[in-house]
């Protein structure tokens, strides 16, 4: 990064993570936004629902009493029923209704406000115009008013307990938040005064349930009294402090179009000043268009003291707001009172300025879009959040676009964007609790291109969970056929329509019935511009695919099956300790080519031929990359055991998370898979498959370690611990050690494996034919061989890759010889692995007819071309070397930051 914070010392290459998730968690978070193509920027704000939780609360003893507690009744105008509850201390639990749901009427309108997808449009840079709505006009989820939820409680008389149970609201507690962050431009913060009847929403609603919350989320958004909050803006990170006092009066101002703003004052967090270049924002807060009445007994926004008794928060649900303790003969509270549960709320106003999250670029027609790439800093510079894997939250976000654009996202389902003056606006949301580094966005001019499932592909319907039955946070897919959509520039479209739309339906039919329902409810992929870095990124419900992965002949759509299988490992089930990342990735390598097998409907023979073929190119890769990677790359377990580094000033590092050489190995890729198919190789093909999709069964949902994987694996398979097999054993052997195990050094290809039979004895040839011409030039026989005398067979992709891998190893090719395999394979038009091999072959051998097939590589499958810079320049060629430094010259500006930095290391050694 361009920039270090003082405090990173001997971290340069370790990721921090800076937000305070042991005092705070985010559960939700709301984004508005305006997508500028022109000034490429994002605008606007983000508001987070947190809980505090490891905070406490003194609580006083309250004594019982023998008076009889008066029931629990609710008199909400639109509904007549009391709801009555005994709330005996001697009773365990009571069950109100009332409490533990959303009224009819509250969660119609939640629905209602769920479908109709009513959103904010931006106007200008400044302004939030509420589109009409029921939430604007008043008539949102809180009919029963803050005043009619107290008046239902019958709260004891003072003569009936000699002591009165006193808790501050806890909006009176001073707001202090760390959120990790990268080059924003933060304008202002302020605290959301939550009424008791948004508490009360907000703590009821079923949890993860966005839809049905939907508008209570964003009646908090809109109408709650607000306080400014302190802003410290560091290198990594924003800290917000201050508020907790009580909210100041909103109004919103009608016809003038200007918001009405507060003043932000304050000081930075002690300490800040001297470790960063911390500063402190006096901006604005953005008034928001109407406020709720906090009126009611006993309770307002700024802080009066409740005056319920414990003995009527018997219910668990309810205890979230007043955990006690039965002692014997009165009832004690917890010295220090837990807040988990109570719900608050942040607004942050800002606009991004760059940052390495999002790429601005062209795309293939020439047009402008913007994209997230997947970089280290995972989405830390388009928005702030708590940047860790455990910190789950749901979200839902607004993002306006000018009318000629379409934004793609994450989320539940695709929707249908509202429109006005030239503007749109699409609503996306996630019910599932997700990172936030899995959040992508895309805004550009793309084509749809629809792909229809064939009549007969293997369903995707939702079957129970035996894991955590109706608990379950998993959004299967509803139906039988998963909504899939295919994005891409015009220019591409044709190439989509006669590859991927044919791919795709049985790509994912055979990955369903492998490891099961589809787990989210839609498909997009995006065609994303040759200056993406990588292969594929998965994001849930929307998948990143470069361009080099569409060939014509579907010998790159192995790669289509790795980023759909990352729907089940990596976003399913994720890993805790984010430096284990073979727990992703190894596992899609692994299936990548399973899937691409069934697809391609090979026999068993065969496809066992062209399985083993495939991994003998995988270990030629990892026995290359290890020889040339730091001990430290080469673990699957760099941390054996400890999820991250210990902190220091309050930050914990993720380990190399900032390595640019990291991001171009692959050995947590190929060692994982050759773990995993060491032990398919103990249980046989079709068991170790079933185990697998009893491992999604089992750890849906969920972050594991290597340490979780192995135990279960075991736990299938307990007659392999009777056979010497061990979680400690595979963990010295394969996750712990920085080498490789024999068997995977030692691998090779079985004689009577014909296709790799046929590659060996095309090298052999071409290996006997040089040496006859080397000959002939040291005997001074000056006659040329010619061409005709070696004859090339015909080869497919997998095996002319390996053909051209086994070519590097020979010392000498005449540039005869190579000018025939050129031309026999026709390789301007062979998939991006061939020519990438064909690259290395002119590169070695200074084949100075080649050198445009290099510069046409790197130009235009910028994914794969990072390691042929490195090989151009170590080689003693002055034209190679200008070469590489003219095509650094065209498209490193519009590189990714990491392959920008790597790339430019390697030419000017800074």
């Amino acid at each position: 990064m361009s920039e270090r914070a003082e405090d990173d010392s001997g971290h340069e290459l370790d990721l921090p993570l800076s937000a305070n998730i042991h005092d705070v968690r985010v559960s939700h978070f709301l984004l508005h936004l305006k997508c500028d193509l022109e000034s490429r920027r994002l605008t606007g704000d983000i508001t987070l629902f947190y809980h505090h939780e490891n905070s406490k609360l003194d609580c006083e003893t309250v004594s019982q009493t023998d008076t009889k507690p008066n029931p629990v009744e609710t008199t909400c105008k639109s509904h007549s029923k009391v709801h009555q509850a005994n709330t005996d201390p001697s009773t365990s639990t009571v069950h109100d209704p009332a409490l533990n749901d959303l009224c009819e009427h509250e969660r119609r309108e939640s629905e209602d406000f769920s479908k109709t997808g009513n959103m904010n449009i931006y106007n200008d840079d400044s302004v939030i115009v509420p589109a009409t709505s029921s939430i604007q006009s008043g008539n949102a989820l809180a009919r029963c008013s803050d005043q009619e939820v107290l008046q239902s409680f019958s709260i004891p008389d003072k003569t009936e307990t000699q002591n009165s149970l006193h808790i501050p609201n806890p909006c009176q507690d001073a707001v202090r938040m760390i959120l990790d962050a990268y080059d924003l431009d933060v304008s202002c913060a302020e605290e959301l005064i939550l009424s008791p009847d948004l508490e009360r929403k907000l703590s009821f609603a079923k949890r993860g349930d966005v839809e049905s919350a939907s508008g209570v989320y964003m009646q908090c958004y809109m109408h709650c009294q607000t306080n400014p909050l302190q802003v410290s803006v560091c290198k990594h990170s924003i800290r917000l402090g201050g508020g907790g006092g009580k909210g100041e009066d909103v109004q919103s101002p009608t016809g003038s179009g200007e918001s009405r703003l507060h003043q932000v004052h304050g000081e930075v967090f002690e300490g800040d000043d001297d470790k960063s270049e911390s500063q402190t924002i006096a901006g604005d807060a953005d008034m928001k268009s109407g406020s709720l009445d906090s009126g009611g007994e006993g309770v307002a926004p700024g802080g009066v003291s409740c005056r319920k008794t414990c003995s009527e928060y018997r219910d668990k649900q309810d205890a979230a707001r007043h955990t006690c303790v039965q002692g014997e003969g009165e009832i004690h509270t917890d010295t220090q009172r837990s807040r988990e549960g109570v719900t608050r709320a942040v607004r942050i106003q800002y606009s991004t300025v760059g940052g390495p999250s999002l790429k601005w670029t062209l795309d293939q027609d020439g047009k402008e879009c913007v994209f997230t790439v997947g970089h280290w800093l995972n989405n830390r510079s388009w928005f702030p959040s708590q940047d860790a894997p455990v910190a789950m939250a749901t979200w839902q976000a607004w993002v306006t676009v000018q009318e000629r654009l379409t934004v793609l996202m994450t989320g539940d389902k695709s929707c249908t964007p509202s429109v006005s003056q030239g503007w749109k606006t699409y609503y996306y949301y996630s019910t599932m609790p997700m990172p936030t580094s899995t959040l992508a966005i895309a805004v550009g001019t793309w084509t749809q291109v629809d792909v229809v499932l064939e009549p007969d592909t293997p369903k995707s319907n939702q079957l129970p969970c035996s894991s955590h039955g109706s608990a379950c946070i998993v959004n299967y897919a509803p139906g039988p056929a998963v909504p899939c959509r295919v994005f891409v520039s015009e220019c591409l479209a044709p190439l989509v329509q006669r590859e991927l739309a044919v791919y795709l339906p049985q790509c994912l039919g055979e990955v369903y019935s492998i490891l099961g329902p589809h787990p989210f409810q839609r498909l997009d992929i995006l065609i994303v511009p040759c200056c993406f870095d990588s292969l594929g990124m998965a994001s849930p419900s929307l998948l990143a695919l470069s361009q080099s992965a569409l060939v014509g002949d579907n010998s790159m759509c192995v790669r289509v099956a790795h980023e759909i299988c990352h729907s089940w490992f990596g976003l399913l089930i994720g890993p805790q300790d984010w430096t284990e990342e073979w727990l992703t990735e190894g596992f899609c390598t692994y299936l990548e080519d399973i899937v691409h097998a069934r697809v391609c409907q090979w026999d068993e023979g065969e496809m066992g031929d062209r399985l083993e073929l495939r991994a003998l190119l995988k270990q030629k890769t990892l026995l290359a990359e290890v020889e040339n990677t730091e001990q430290d790359l080469q673990m699957l377990r760099p941390n054996k055991g400890e999820q991250l580094l210990p902190a220091s000033e309050g930050v914990q590092y993720v380990k190399n998370g900032m390595n640019p050489e990291k991001a171009f190995t692959q050995v947590h890729y190929l060692k994982g898979f050759f773990l995993l198919r060491h032990l398919q190789n103990k249980v046989g093909l079709t068991e170790f498959l079933l185990f697998l999709r009893h491992y999604v069964d089992r750890f849906h949902a969920q972050l594991v370690t290597s340490q979780d994987f192995l135990q279960f694996f075991l736990e299938e398979f307990p007659h392999l611990r009777t056979e010497g097999l061990s979680e400690l054993q595979l963990t010295a052997e394969w996750l712990d050690c920085p080498h490789l195990p024999q068997g995977v050094s030692l691998f090779k290809a079985s004689s009577e494996n014909h296709l790799y039979s046929a590659v060996t004895t095309q090298v052999a040839l071409v290996q006997s034919h040089c040496l006859k011409i080397g000959r002939r030039h040291r005997n001074n026989k000056k006659q040329k061989v010619a061409n005709m005398e070696l004859t090339l067979q015909e080869l497919d992709p997998d095996q002319l890759v390996l053909f051209l891998e086994d070519l590097l190893q020979l010392r000498l090719i005449q540039g005869s010889v190579l000018d025939l395999v050129h031309k026999t394979y026709q390789l301007p038009s062979a998939n991006p692995d061939v020519r990438h091999r064909w690259c290395e072959l002119v590169i070695k051998h200074r084949h100075k007819s080649g050198y445009g097939d290099v510069k046409t590589f790197l130009l235009n499958d910028q994914a794969m071309g990072v390691y042929l810079y490195g090989e151009m320049m170590l080689s003693t060629c002055k034209k190679l070397k200008e070469l590489a430094c003219h095509c650094f010259n065209l498209v490193g500006q519009d590189m990714p930051e990491g392959a920008n930095k790597t790339v430019h290391a390697m030419l000017y050694g800074t």
